[in-house]
């Protein structure tokens, strides 16, 4: 049975982003999470590897999991352009939900429906959960991923960071599955996420899971994570009002000293591709499944508009191209081969394409 652990982190967390001290002061309160034997640094000293749990992906990309496991900043709590007022907002509404209580029961569901074997069980005999805080001052969490951020890519660990706007409130079951699905891919394939193929499949399957799993979805599933909740623009206007401003665009933040403008960039709309453009992102995708490039995956993974955003080179493919290409070949997998998800959440990702790609 594998044991469930959700860490208080509201209780850490809380006193110190609604703090009004000085920086000084606050950074001498906070030692017991960011000195070296704090709660940061051993958090990140368990999430090292990352060529194999696929940060260095989402890295290339700025985007997906990347925000709630880099921290910048300390998650915020030292960024000088946030609001202490969105920040008691922001806890009032985790307590408001009961958020950890929340959180607590979603991957307790989603283990149970996974249905593990004890073999799998094994592998994954604990999921440490972590709530960390949000900053609505950060430009590249808020207005390019839509305020939430999820990593489940190193087994035993979920992280979790999401401005509680009603709608992003209601995306969480259905990323929480994404994520849970994730750990036991990644805890039963201790090789990682090495090339293409292997991301098709880590995502194809987790996307496969959010289907089954009987969680509430507002868009495709393999595009749960990156779907813009409904009232994501009134969540910015809001956001706004605590610095008194007109516009969220307006927003001046501030990133190890340097000033940056929020500005009007925006990611692509999350959608299903047309069948012309599917047809013509598989052919490419399939064709590179061997690409081992931490951002070269990041373009077939998120397609070109995302990592044109870095700076990074396209490969000629619509955005989320590579994610919808996974949840479409573990369809035709399972299909073919008459498994069951658990069966296939084993299967190395060379015999599991080997049979559904030309």
């Amino acid at each position: 049975m594998t044991r469930i652990v959700v860490h208080d982190t509201i209780a850490l967390f809380q006193p110190l982003f609604t703090s009004r001290d000085r920086p000084k002061a606050l950074f001498s309160r906070a030692e017991q999470i960011f000195s070296p034997q704090g709660f940061m640094s051993r958090l990140n000293h368990e999430l090292t590897d990352r060529r194999r749990n696929g940060f260095d992906v989402m890295s290339a990309a700025q985007y997906d999991g990347y925000e709630a496991l880099l921290g910048q900043q300390g998650w915020g709590l030292f960024n000088p352009s946030r609001s202490r007022d969105a920040s008691d907002w922001e806890f009032a509404q985790y307590q408001r939900v009961a958020m950890l209580e929340q959180i607590e029961r979603a991957v307790a569901e989603c283990v149970r429906r996974l249905e593990l074997t004890e073999e799998q069980a094994v592998c994954l005999p604990q999921i440490q959960c972590f709530l960390l805080p949000a900053d609505p001052a950060n430009r590249t969490f808020m207005a390019l991923n839509h305020g939430l951020s999820g990593f489940g890519g190193a087994p035993g660990f979920v992280l979790l960071r999401v401005w509680p706007c009603a709608g992003n409130l209601a995306r969480v079951p259905a990323v929480l599955a994404r994520l849970v699905a994730n750990n036991l891919r990644q805890a039963a394939r201790r090789e990682g996420l090495l090339t293409l193929g292997d991301w098709l499949v880590l995502e194809g399957l987790s996307a496969a899971f959010v289907e089954a799993a009987g969680v509430p979805l507002s868009a495709a599933p393999w595009l749960v994570a990156f779907a813009k909740p409904d009232d994501w623009d009134q969540a910015l206007s809001d956001v706004a009002q605590f610095y008194q401003l007109a516009s969220y665009n307006d927003l001046v933040v501030n990133v190890y000293g340097g000033q940056v403008p929020i500005g009007d960039e925006r990611p692509p709309e999350a959608a299903p591709l047309d069948p012309e453009d599917l047809e013509y992102a598989s052919a490419i995708i399939k064709a590179a499944l061997d690409v081992s490039n931490a951002t070269t995956i990041a373009a077939y993974m998120y397609g070109d508009a995302i990592v044109a955003m870095q700076g990074h080179p396209a490969v000629g493919l619509p955005p989320y191209a590579g994610f919808e290409v996974g949840y479409r070949l573990v369809q035709e997998y399972l299909r073919q081969s008459g498994q069951s998800l658990s069966e296939a959440m084993v299967m190395s990702s060379q015999k599991l394409l080997g049979r559904v790609v030309e």
